[in-house]
């Protein structure tokens, strides 16, 4: 489902450091043209907006009046970049607590995002340290968000002042969910649907023995990262007590789908439905259409390792050199070394492994009722997925449903390149 962002075109994550330093040295000076890298007001306020509708989040600071050097100019592009990832760590965490699916302009889309643009006015003291914030202009609805993000600024060193006087500094920040150009197509169903099943998989150990017989629907939200990893989930409140719920969102926090480098931050609602028997015993809607969809795999495995064998044995048995150079064969004069190893068979997403993962938590309060959990630090080997044993997800149990947790969110916003 796309956010609102995603209706602006495909957003765009830039390196803003230079973007900062460019902005830092517009608010300098009355010229109205450009000169030595300075620009008029109006030329700033342009590049602003133009950053914005560029990217899905960033930040530029704007010193006013005197009492920084150039060599402090560079070192406030620098810090610009330093707080990308606590103001991004602030909107991911109220994200999961306050996204839900609904309708955007008619659409199926997502509500309660918190997204929007500020400009807080941070009052420097002499020694580089935060005297004061103001709010000076807010799109969130969020308050959230704007406390935050004070806090954020309140806990940051800038450079001492030149002059012995204080001085002003407008930070201007802006985030939105951006892009998620796979969503709802039928190719990242699929994947989502495949996901969710080895999710109930994982998830079986949770309930086994805990519920009566019945039919129960568990439903949450993910939200992923570029390399399609989960940075962060939740299981929301329903017919599950909330030890049971802690244990899913171990489960689901496992869930992958497909890396998209442009995207920022990107949401997926996780439905999985469970029937338990009159025996206790669980089981998922997909199990069966997850268990053809793994035989199908297994068999094609098996005629690729079949087919390998019949040309590594043509190979052996051919005279010296006549084999050589066989279009389309996929082998070479060292085919025997393959010795019949399995071919993978790709699925998509980043060959690299999970975010870090962090602690459970349990959120409490009006409207904040669930489970969230941050995913644990799991490295995978390349082009292979994790398992239940890797990420212990399928092994976590109610009564102890963070073991092994530790870290907290990450989020990677450094520049990429797609393609």
């Amino acid at each position: 489902m796309h956010g609102r962002a995603t209706q602006r075109g495909r957003a765009r994550i830039t390196v803003l450091a230079g973007l900062a330093a460019l902005v830092m040295s517009l608010g300098c000076t009355g010229s109205r043209a450009v000169q030595t890298g300075r620009a008029t007001r109006g030329q700033a306020d342009d590049y602003l907006r133009d950053a914005v509708r560029m990217s899905s989040e960033g930040v530029l600071l704007e010193p006013r009046g005197s009492g920084i050097g150039s060599i402090d100019r560079v070192r406030l592009g620098e810090i610009a970049q330093e707080l990308r990832l606590p103001a991004a760590i602030c909107f991911v965490e109220r994200a999961i607590q306050t996204m839900q699916t609904g309708e955007v302009d008619g659409e199926a889309g997502w509500v309660e995002v918190p997204e929007g643009q500020i400009k807080i006015r941070t009052r420097i003291a002499i020694d580089g340290k935060v005297m004061s914030t103001e709010v000076l202009d807010s799109g969130f609805v969020d308050e959230h968000m704007e406390g935050c993000l004070r806090e954020v600024l309140e806990s940051q060193r800038f450079p001492e002042s030149r002059d012995s006087f204080a001085y002003s500094i407008d930070v201007y920040y802006w985030v939105s969910l951006g892009v998620f150009s796979l969503a709802n197509t039928e190719g990242f169903d699929e994947r989502l649907r495949r996901e969710q099943a080895e999710a109930a998989r994982r998830a079986k150990p949770c309930l086994q023995g805990r519920l009566p017989a019945g039919e129960y629907r568990v439903s949450g939200v993910n939200l992923f990262d570029r390399d399609g990893d989960t940075i962060v989930n939740r299981v929301d409140p329903g017919q599950l007590a909330p030890d049971l719920s802690a244990c899913v969102a171990q489960a689901f926090r496992g869930v992958r789908i497909y890396s998209e480098p442009e995207a920022f931050v990107r949401p997926a609602e996780i439905v999985v439905e469970f029937a338990v028997d009159d025996d206790g015993q669980v089981s998922g809607k997909d199990d069966r259409w997850l268990e053809i969809i793994e035989l199908e795999e297994l068999a094609e495995r098996e005629r690729r390792r079949a087919e390998l064998a019949v040309e590594e044995d043509r190979l052996e048995n051919a005279p010296d050199g006549s084999a050589r150079g066989v279009a389309g064969s996929g082998t070479g004069s060292d085919a025997g070394d393959s010795d019949g190893e399995d071919v993978a068979i790709p699925r998509g997403g980043s060959p690299d492994g999970p975010m870090d993962l962090g602690p459970t938590q349990e959120l409490s309060g009006p409207g904040e009722a669930g489970s969230i959990v941050d995913p644990d630090p799991v490295t995978p080997a390349p082009g292979k997925k994790s398992s239940p044993e890797d990420t212990g997800a399928g092994t976590a149990t109610p009564e102890d449903p963070a073991a092994g947790s530790q870290g907290g969110i990450k989020i990677d916003l450094s520049p990429r390149r797609s393609g």
